[in-house]
């Protein structure tokens, strides 16, 4: 049995149990690229789903984590940088 590593950008997991137009991709990428959808528009042509698919698989893991206020606010201290 071969290991299936996933094809999302810096994602280390290799166990994957899913494939999304002929990428592998793990659990915890699919539940963000879920996160990712609820953010779709409600009509769209099969090439912008494929698309937004892709643009997906190129983004790095945790870009769509959903963080709770505490997370908010750490996460923003993180991304400030100061000069």
């Amino acid at each position: 049995m071969g290991v299936l590593a996933c094809e999302r950008n810096n994602c280390r997991n290799i166990m994957c149990n899913k494939e999304i137009l002929h990428h592998y991709i793990c659990n915890d990428c699919f539940n963000e690229l879920l996160e990712c959808k609820k953010n779709w528009p409600n009509m769209m042509t099969k090439l912008e789903m494929e698309e937004r698919i892709e643009e997906f698989m190129d983004t790095k893991v945790g870009r769509y984590e959903v963080l709770n206020n505490g997370e908010i606010e750490e996460m923003f201290n993180i991304m400030l940088r100061e000069f």
